[in-house]
């Protein structure tokens, strides 16, 4: 398994935009959990197991981020997003435990780097978002 905070702290040492270091971090280690998916049996356990707790270290480094008095983000978005944070923890504690599976990390991986690309193509709107209840990911479409 990769150490994910070395692999940031690198990462963050060479010139990268903060976002697009983040959105490239939450793409390797979403795709790490859609193979492990994939895989039967034990190497499909043993590989499930190491994408959701480096997915768990990438976003309990997110979260240190947004609570860091520096973050620039505004108040209101960091709080949706330590919201977030929280709840990846309680749903890789379900993965772990075999209650679930990976899809719901999937999706809120995939929910934030779609935030991530678009912050760093665009200037942010200026109308404020309800934050996401994540405990409705993977429970209704977007079409709907």
């Amino acid at each position: 398994m990769v150490n994910s905070y070395a692999a940031y702290q690198r990462a963050n040492a060479a010139i990268e935009n903060p976002r697009a270091l983040e959105y490239r971090l939450l793409g390797m280690v979403t795709a790490a959990m859609i193979d492990a998916e994939k895989k039967d049996s034990m190497e499909g356990q043993k590989a499930r197991i190491e994408a959701v707790l480096w997915n768990k270290q990438i976003w309990d480094h997110l979260l240190l981020d947004l609570v860091h008095e520096e973050n620039r983000l505004p108040k209101e978005t960091r709080t949706a997003l330590v919201n977030v944070g929280v709840w990846v923890s309680r749903e890789v504690r379900s993965v772990l435990d075999k209650t679930t599976d990976c899809q719901a990390l999937i999706e809120i991986n995939q929910i934030i780097m779609q935030g991530l690309k678009t912050a760093t193509t665009e200037p942010a709107p200026a109308v404020s978002a309800a934050p996401v209840d994540p405990t409705s990911i993977g429970k209704t479409s977007i079409s709907s």
